[in-house]
């Protein structure tokens, strides 16, 4: 899994915060500035929350999302079940209104993938396993074990994230369909352009 976090040189400012608030010390300082690696970044976006100068950026979709809403007539937005936390005051169906006149032919909520997942553990929970398991939800989480710890990954669930779920379930029966996750996860972007996953979130 490939940092979707960067650092903007000119914005920052040597104070080192995201160096010391790091769990995986995976950001390196050169030059006096602080930089990101790749191979160790789990993509938890702490570095980001405590970047004052706001010199750590998320990689932006924003821009390929457009380039979608302008040339497809068959986009689904799927909004993470944590979006009325996001939104205070806002009502799901202003919501789904304002995505509609964006310009998506259809609002899905992510919670249907939730449940979907759920029930997987719930049968994997009725295996006699002989070790403990780890939710494999948590795309960050599953970057840490596999990065830090790789003889735990044995004990990741083999269930996929509940955005994965329906994204697979939305292309199993609408398979012209592109698909617009909206969550506020860092990780989760990450997590797309992982190979085993590929193309299910476009």
């Amino acid at each position: 899994m490939s940092s979707i976090i960067h650092t903007q040189k000119e914005k920052c400012r040597s104070c080192y915060a995201c160096v010391r608030s790091c769990p995986c010390k995976a950001i390196k300082v050169k030059d006096r500035r602080a930089e990101v690696m790749p191979d160790l970044c789990v993509n938890c976006g702490n570095c980001v929350r405590v970047c004052v100068p706001k010199a750590k950026l998320i990689e932006s979709d924003i821009a390929a999302v457009q380039e979608l809403l302008s040339h497809n007539s068959n986009i689904i937005a799927l909004p993470s079940s944590a979006f009325p936390a996001a939104l205070p005051g806002i009502r799901p169906g202003q919501f789904v209104s304002a995505l509609k006149a964006l310009g998506f032919s259809e609002v899905m909520e992510e919670a249907f993938g939730v449940e979907m997942v759920c029930r997987e553990y719930i049968s994997l929970m009725k295996e006699e396993k002989e070790v403990p398991i780890f939710s494999s939800n948590c795309p960050a989480f599953t970057s840490y074990v596999e990065k830090y710890y790789p003889q735990l990954v044995n004990h990741l669930a083999p269930i996929v994230s509940p955005m994965i779920a329906m994204g697979r379930l939305i292309k199993q029966v609408n398979p012209q369909a592109k698909v617009v996750f909206i969550g506020p996860c860092a990780a989760t972007k990450a997590e797309n352009k992982d190979e085993n996953v590929a193309g299910v979130i476009d």
